[in-house]
C-alpha cells in the first residue's frame, strides 16, 4: 500500500458526493424551483439505509447561499436545516415551529437578508417565560396563539422575497402517536389535537394559499414505518389542491454501487491514500457486493469494511464462491455476513477509543454527548454522578470530540439533534451528540438476540421481519444468541444505570440551583416587606437580575430535557415499574405546573420507547404474572394496552385541566361506551379492572365537581367515596388475595405489583377530590380526614406537587378550626412549591398563608404573604389571583 494509511473503517467512510440520485434530484429540483409561488410538498420515502437523509443533505447545500440551485434561483431560493423529527420535542407543534425558526439563523447570520423573525422572535420569548413560570392553560395558549400569528406574519414576509424548503426528516416517528389511535376509533376529534405536529402540518397545508405560498415542505421518512403519515398527507393535498410529488428512495444498482466505491477512493486518493478499494472494485467482487447488500448503502459501508479489515475474505464474497440464484440460501448468506460485521465492528474487546464510541452508541438510539461518553467509557468503577463530579477531564472530552468528528464521516453513523448544556455565563448552548442510522440497530438486535423478538407485531414492517428471522436462525443457534443476549443485557443495564443517574444527578442539581435562587427571592421580599408598611405594600416590586433571570431559564429548561432522558433510561432498566413510577410522576408534576406541551413529550416518547422493537428486546422482563399468562400475552402486550388505557385517563385529566370541564365529561363517557364495544373479551375485561376503571371514574368526577353545585356535588362525592374503597381493597391485599371477582374473572391485590406506587396515587388524588367537595359542603370533619387519607397514601410515592397541593388545602381547613399547625403545614407547601420552581402555585401559598395568619389573628403577618401572593401573581399575569 503507498502513501498514507486508509482512514478507520475504511470501507464504511461516507462518499462526499452524491451517488447517483438524479432521477430523485431533479423530481425535486422541480418543486424547489417552479415558475410560480404555490406550494409544493415532496414525500420522500424509501427503506431504512437508503440514504434519504443523505438527499435530504444534499439538497440543503444545493440550496444554501453559493450552491447550484441556490445560483440558479439569483439566490431567492433558501432550505432550513434538517428538522429530525427523532427529538421528541418536536411533535409538538409550539417546538416545532421554533425549529423551523431556528433552522434558519445559520442563512440569517451569513448575511441573507431580510431572514429575520422580529415579532416571532419577542412573542415566542414570552410564550416560553409562561411556559416556564407555569402560568395557566388559557393565558398559555393565548401566548401560543399569539407567537404562532407573529410566526406566520414573519414568515410571510419572508417569502415575498424567496422560496423557503422544509427540510424535515424521520417523519415516521409521528407517524404512530401515542392519541392517534383515539382519532382512528373516534374518540378524540381533530381538533383536540391541533398542538401536535402531525395534525398541525395537515392544517397548515388545508391553508396553503394563505401560509405556505412560496413554500416547498420535503418530508421524509420510512416507508413502511410512516405509511399511514404519507398516506394522510396525500389525502389532505389531493382535498386541498396542494401539488405533491412523490418519491422512492430505491436501492442502488450494481452500476451505483461501483459508483460509490470509486467516489470513496477518489476521496482516498485526494487524501494521500493510494489503491484502498480496488480488491471491491473487481467485477466478480461489485457482483456479489451488490446482490448481498442489495444495493442498500449502510450495508454496502459495513461489507464494504469487511473487505477491507485486514482479515480473511468472507466465505460469500470470495470470488471462486458463486453467488445463489434462490433467494432464500441469498437471504441465509447475507444473515452470515452481517454476522461477521456485528463481529468486527462491536468488538467488546476491542480497545479503541472509536470502536468502544461505536458499541456505546449501538445501544443509545437517542444519541450520547461526549461528556456522557466519558463518563461512560473512563469510569470503570462505575462511580456515581456525585463521586465522579470534579474528575471530569477537559482534554480528555475534547478527545472523545475529536473521535466523535471522525466518525461523522462514517455512513453508519447520523447525527442526532443536538442536547443543550449551560456555559459558565448561565446560557445554554448546543452540545453536539451522535447515533447511527437506524439499520444499524437493526443489524445489531438482530444478531445479538434474533430468538428474544418480544410483544406481538407493532406494524407491517415488524410482521415482515419476524417472517425472516423465523427462517434464518435454527434452534441449535438459540443457545448462542442466548449467551450474547445476557453479555449485551448486563452491558446495557450498567449503562442505561449509569446515564439514568446521570441525567437524575443534573436534575437534581438544576433544581437545588433554581431553590436557592427562589429563597434569595423570598429572603429579599421579606426585607423589603419588613421596611414598609401595608398601605405601601402594593408599590413594592419582584426584581431579578438580568444574570439570574437568564440562568434561571437555562436551569428550568435544562431540567425540562434531563427529566425526559432520565424517565428514557428508567424505563430501558424496568419499564413494567417504572412505567407506573417514573412516567407518571412526570406526568402529575407536569400536570400540576399546566406543562402541557412537556407532558404531550413524556407521552410520545414512552409511546416511542414501548413500540421500538429493537430496545424491547434487551430488557430484563423476569417471569410473566399469572394475570399476564391467562390471556396469553407477554408483559410488553400488558404494558403497551395500559399505556392506551392511561392515555384514555390522561385526556380526561388534560381537557379539564384546560377547564374544558364538558368536554372532558363528554370524551370519559364516550370512551365507557367505546369500551363496551370490544370484542375481544380479555382486552375488554383489562379496561373494565376494577383499577383501570376507577382511575377513569376518578378524573371524570373531577371534571364534574368545578360546574357542580348542591346535590349534584353530594352525588360525586358519594361517587368519589365508592371509589376510594374498592380502590383502598386493592392496596391492602397482596397478589396472592382475590379481591373481587368481576365477570367470572378474579381480581387480586396489589402489593408487590409494579402499578402499586400508581394505585396509591391514584387513592390520594381521590381522596383530596373527595375533600375538597366536603369543605364545600360544610362538612370540614370528613374533608380533614380525607386529607390526611391522601397525605397516608402519598408516603413514599413522589407526587411532591399534589402533596403541596393537599397541605396547602387541609391548612386552610385547620386555620378555619383555629388549629395553629396549619402554619407548618401551609408553610412546608410553599416550601415543597419553591422546589418545583411553579411562580402560581408559589403564589397560591402565598395566598392561603395570608388567609392563614388572618384565621389566626396574625394580621402583621398576613399582609406581607397578601403582598407576596399579589407579586408572584403578577409576573406571570394572573388576574383572578391579583384580585
Amino acid at each position: 500500500m503507498e502513501g498514507k494509511q486508509p482512514a478507520y473503517l475504511a470501507g464504511a467512510q461516507r462518499p462526499q458526493r452524491l451517488v447517483n440520485r438524479a432521477r430523485q434530484l431533479g423530481a425535486i429540483q422541480e418543486a424547489v424551483l417552479p415558475p410560480d409561488t404555490a406550494c409544493r410538498v415532496v414525500l420522500l420515502r424509501g427503506g431504512g439505509g437508503l440514504g434519504k437523509t443523505r438527499l435530504l443533505e444534499e439538497v440543503q447545500t444545493l440550496c444554501s447561499p453559493g450552491g447550484k440551485w441556490w445560483k440558479e434561483a439569483g439566490g431567492r431560493v433558501l432550505a432550513t436545516e434538517l428538522v429530525d423529527l427523532m427529538d421528541i420535542r418536536l411533535h409538538t407543534k409550539n417546538a416545532f415551529v421554533h425549529r423551523l425558526r431556528e433552522s434558519l439563523r445559520p442563512a440569517a447570520r451569513a448575511g441573507i437578508s431580510a431572514l429575520n423573525f422580529p415579532n416571532y422572535d419577542a412573542a415566542v420569548s414570552e410564550y416560553h417565560r409562561r411556559v416556564l413560570d407555569n402560568v395557566g392553560y388559557a393565558l398559555l395558549k393565548d401566548a401560543a396563539e399569539r407567537a404562532e400569528t407573529a410566526f406566520w406574519e414573519d414568515y410571510g414576509r419572508v417569502c415575498e422575497e424567496r422560496r423557503v424548503v422544509w427540510l424535515v426528516d424521520t417523519v415516521e416517528q409521528i407517524a404512530q402517536s401515542a392519541s392517534r389511535w383515539m382519532l382512528e376509533v373516534g374518540l378524540l376529534e381533530e381538533e383536540y389535537l391541533s398542538t401536535h405536529t402531525a395534525v398541525w402540518l395537515r392544517e397548515q397545508l388545508r391553508r396553503h394559499k394563505e401560509r405556505l405560498q412560496n413554500t416547498t415542505l420535503i418530508l421524509t421518512g420510512r416507508l413502511l414505518e410512516g405509511k399511514d403519515f404519507f398516506e394522510e398527507i396525500q389525502r389532505v393535498c389531493e382535498e386541498n389542491g396542494v401539488l405533491l410529488v412523490d418519491i422512492g428512495v430505491e436501492h442502488f444498482t450494481e452500476g451505483e454501487v461501483e459508483q460509490y466505491l470509486r467516489y470513496l477512493q477518489e476521496q482516498a486518493e485526494e487524501e494521500g491514500v493510494k489503491k484502498v478499494y480496488g480488491a471491491m472494485l473487481q467485477p466478480s467482487v461489485l457482483e456479489r457486493l451488490h446482490r448481498y447488500t442489495e444495493g442498500q448503502p449502510v450495508r454496502l459501508a459495513l461489507f464494504g469494511d469487511l473487505l477491507l479489515s485486514g482479515r480473511a475474505l468472507p466465505r460469500a464474497l470470495r470470488p471462486t464462491e458463486p453467488v445463489p440464484e434462490d433467494e432464500q440460501e441469498l437471504a441465509a448468506r447475507r444473515w452470515k455476513l452481517e454476522e461477521e460485521v456485528v463481529a468486527s465492528l462491536f468488538r467488546p474487546e476491542e480497545d479503541s477509543l472509536r470502536q468502544r464510541i461505536l458499541l456505546a452508541l449501538v445501544r443509545a438510539p437517542a444519541g450520547l454527548t461526549a461528556r456522557q461518553l466519558h463518563y461512560l467509557l473512563d469510569n470503570p468503577a462505575d462511580l456515581s454522578p456525585q463521586e465522579w463530579e470534579g474528575k471530569e477531564d477537559a482534554r480528555r472530552i475534547d478527545e472523545i470530540k475529536a473521535a466523535m468528528d471522525a466518525l461523522c464521516k462514517l455512513a453508519i453513523v447520523k447525527k442526532r439533534p443536538d442536547a443543550r448544556e449551560i456555559d459558565r455565563e448561565g446560557t445554554l448552548q448546543p452540545v453536539s451528540r451522535l447515533g447511527l442510522q437506524d439499520e444499524v440497530y437493526r443489524i445489531f438486535a438482530n444478531h445479538i438476540a434474533p430468538h428474544r423478538v418480544v410483544g406481538k407485531p407493532v406494524d407491517e414492517a415488524d410482521e415482515k421481519e419476524r417472517e425472516e428471522l423465523s427462517t434464518l436462525v435454527t434452534d441449535k443457534e438459540k443457545e448462542k444468541y442466548e449467551r450474547r443476549y445476557q453479555n449485551e443485557l448486563k452491558e446495557r443495564q450498567r449503562m442505561y444505570r449509569l446515564l439514568r443517574d446521570w441525567a437524575g444527578y443534573q436534575v437534581q442539581r438544576f433544581r437545588k440551583e433554581l431553590y436557592g435562587i427562589r429563597v434569595g427571592e423570598e429572603r429579599a421580599l421579606s426585607r423589603e416587606l419588613d421596611h414598609t408598611s401595608p398601605a405601601f405594600a402594593r408599590h413594592v416590586r419582584l426584581e431579578i437580575s438580568e444574570s439570574a433571570a437568564r440562568r434561571r431559564t437555562a436551569y428550568r429548561q435544562m431540567v425540562r430535557d434531563l427529566e425526559l432522558e432520565q424517565m428514557t433510561y428508567a424505563l430501558l432498566l424496568d419499564p413494567d415499574h417504572q412505567f407506573n413510577v417514573a412516567y407518571t410522576d412526570l406526568g402529575e408534576n407536569r400536570m400540576y405546573a399546566n406543562d402541557e406541551e412537556a407532558d404531550i413529550a413524556a407521552q410520545e416518547l414512552v409511546w416511542r420507547l414501548l413500540h421500538d422493537r429493537y430496545l424491547m428486546r434487551f430488557v430484563e422482563w423476569g417471569p410473566l404474572r399469572q394475570e399476564v399468562k391467562e390471556r396469553k400475552e407477554h408483559t410488553l402486550d400488558t404494558l403497551r394496552r395500559v399505556a392506551r388505557q392511561e392515555g384514555v385517563t390522561r385526556w380526561i385529566k388534560r381537557l379539564a385541566m384546560r377547564g374544558r370541564y364538558r368536554e372532558a365529561i363528554d370524551f370519559a363517557e364516550k370512551a365507557e361506551a367505546w369500551i363496551q364495544r370490544i370484542s375481544e373479551e380479555n382486552v375488554r375485561a383489562s379496561w373494565l379492572h376494577t383499577f383501570a376503571r376507577g382511575e377513569r371514574r376518578v378524573w371524570l368526577y373531577f371534571a364534574r365537581m368545578f360546574p357542580a353545585t348542591g346535590e349534584e356535588l353530594e352525588e360525586i362525592f358519594n361517587g368519589l367515596d365508592k371509589e376510594i374503597n374498592k380502590l383502598k381493597q386493592l392496596a391492602g391485599a397482596t397478589r396472592e388475595e382475590v379481591v373481587f371477582r368481576n365477570n367470572g374473572r378474579e381480581e387480586r391485590g396489589f402489593q408487590g405489583h409494579p402499578a402499586e406506587l400508581r394505585l396509591r396515587r391514584v387513592i390520594s388524588m381521590a381522596a383530596a377530590f373527595a375533600a375538597y367537595i366536603a369543605t364545600q359542603l360544610g362538612r370540614d370533619r370528613d374533608g380533614e380526614q380525607l386529607y390526611n387519607l391522601a397525605l397516608a397514601y402519598l408516603r413514599e410515592t413522589g407526587m411532591r406537587a399534589h402533596r403541596a397541593l393537599v397541605l396547602n388545602n387541609l391548612s386552610r381547613l385547620l386555620a378555619d378550626q383555629g388549629k395553629r399547625d396549619a402554619v407548618v403545614m401551609c408553610q412546608d407547601a410553599l416550601n415543597l412549591r419553591l422546589q418545583l420552581d411553579a411562580d402560581q402555585n408559589i403564589g397560591l401559598s402565598h395566598s392561603t398563608l395570608a388567609l392563614v395568619y388572618n384565621r389566626l389573628h396574625q394580621p402583621e403577618k398576613a399582609w406581607r404573604e397578601a403582598a407576596k401572593a399579589r407579586l408572584y401573581f403578577s409576573r406571570v399575569d394572573y388576574p383572578r389571583g391579583v384580585g
